[in-house]
């Protein structure tokens, strides 16, 4: 089988990619999974009176559109070999092997597990949870179940990202929004909610920065301090945490919700390893401008490449393509 670009991931980034690509050359993307859309495509719309641009609406429509590309989508697939000759690369799937000019790597990154943060109890206490369980509760519209009428709940921030003792010192770029999305929603549809938000510093940018500031500022407690640890006792969770003073606080909710950040993919980490990319200092692909890595031929866009958010992926994978389209003339 022979392409002129090959596309290794078909989420959201791979999909932009794809789709600009197709329209100049024969295009194939190798998928993992037996789906399309990537991460994003198990996400939530948090509209209620207005869209706040979360751009899981952008995902589905590109998901849409790749029916019509759909043979050109080959799932589920595993990179085994890649081989370099003058014309570009030969590579190896567990299915067949595929010849092609130029090769763009958009495998994703992944959520951060939760888990390893076992002071914050997620797995381990009722009623702590994450943000991506939040997600996805509102993509099969079972979030109501998680959240009482009435109560207190908390969002911790920066839960996998700026920790730069476990080697995780990026920022994930998506946490800040998503959560004031998903708690004005919640506020929205749930009146009967006490929302707190504790945090680091807010990055709150993009489409609707305004009004996601507006949120931050009126329709939420912001305490500027990171909890150490989230016990439960008697039906209630219990936040610890320092103020400015250094003096320890304890705080009883409801529900606490750990905002986790991106993680790099164990499959971003493999197909580096195959086509011999360089990675930054946090194990994402290095982008050396305009999706080029260190092996020429080889591009990185989407959040293989680093934290981002669904809009800046597409935005950044259709510059990508056409800085293909200028190299390859």
């Amino acid at each position: 089988m022979e392409c002129d670009f090959l596309i290794v991931g078909a989420g959201p980034a791979g999909l932009a990619v794809g789709k600009k690509l197709s329209a100049y050359g024969r295009v194939r993307l190798l998928e993992k999974n037996d789906t399309v859309g990537g991460l994003a495509a198990t996400l939530g719309c948090k509209a209620h009176q207005q869209c706040l641009y979360c751009g899981i609406c952008r995902n589905v429509d590109l998901s849409r559109q790749i029916g019509d590309l759909r043979s050109l989508v080959l799932y589920p697939r595993d990179i085994l070999k890649v081989t370099r000759f003058d014309a570009g690369f030969q590579v190896a799937t567990n299915c067949e092997e595929i010849r092609a000019k130029y090769v763009v790597i958009a495998s994703g990154a992944e959520p951060f597990d939760a888990r390893k943060v076992p002071s914050l109890g997620y797995g381990r206490l009722e009623g702590v949870l994450s943000g991506l369980d939040v997600e996805r509760s509102m993509n099969d519209g079972r979030v109501f179940e998680l959240f009482p009428p009435q109560g207190r709940v908390a969002f911790i921030q920066c839960v996998g990202s700026r920790n730069f003792k476990e080697k995780r010192g990026y920022c994930s770029q998506i946490c800040c929004r998503y959560a004031l999305r998903a708690l004005d929603f919640l506020r929205y549809f749930l009146p009967g909610l006490e929302f707190t938000m504790f945090y680091m510093d807010l990055q709150i940018f993009g489409a609707k920065s305004d009004y996601l500031w507006e949120v931050a500022r009126n329709k939420v407690s912001l305490i500027r301090s990171i909890p150490f640890r989230v016990e439960g006792e008697n039906g209630s969770l219990e936040v610890f945490y320092e103020n400015e003073r250094a003096k320890v606080i304890k705080e009883k909710f409801d529900r606490v919700v750990l905002s986790i950040g991106l993680s790099p993919g164990s499959s971003t980490k493999n197909l580096a390893r195959i086509f011999g990319l360089e990675l930054d200092e946090w194990g994402f692909i290095r982008n050396f401008g305009g999706g080029r890595t260190s092996n020429p031929g080889v591009f990185v866009c989407g959040t293989a490449g680093g934290p981002k958010d669904v809009e800046t992926t597409i935005f950044e994978a259709c510059q990508v393509a056409e800085n293909i389209l200028e190299i390859a003339g």
